[in-house]
């Protein structure tokens, strides 16, 4: 399975190298971002470049992890996996964070993609908390 996260600038290279600096190099997990310099039709391009290579390579599964619902990251994204036709190998998930990515390199890929997308969903918001801080467990990082 590959992952590709795709974001506005910044964020999807970000994300790529906290993982792999966790994890290791990975070497099915993909970066794309739209930056003001390059523009959207640049980005455009180069998804579209990289799922129809993707789609040659007969590879059976792809994750798409996007920035920000509605951006134009996550709305190329459903552009060309639908003009494309790989609606049944992609699945397309808004709202990337770290956890999620690392959730995603770890799944067990032999679950459906929208079963595996709910899961890793579910993870996700798992590994958004509030911790509960005492004043001497902040003191202590003080001394």
């Amino acid at each position: 399975m590959d992952i590709l996260i795709l974001s506005h600038a910044g964020v999807a290279n970000g994300l790529k190298k906290a993982a792999q600096m966790i994890l290791g190099e990975q070497k099915n997990l993909h970066a794309l971002e739209l930056t003001e310099e390059n523009g959207i039709t640049y980005f455009s391009d180069q998804l579209q470049e990289f799922l129809e290579r993707w789609s040659e390579n007969q590879s059976n599964k792809l994750l798409i992890f996007a920035d920000l619902k509605g951006g134009t990251p996550f709305n190329q994204a459903v552009f060309w996996a639908s003009k494309l036709k790989l609606n049944q190998r992609i699945s397309i998930i808004s709202g990337v964070n770290l956890p999620i990515v690392i959730e995603a390199i770890y799944c067990n890929q032999e679950k459906s993609l929208e079963e595996l997308s709910k899961d890793l969903i579910e993870g996700a918001k798992n590994g958004i908390d509030i911790p509960e801080m005492e004043i001497d467990s902040v003191n202590a990082l003080d001394e």
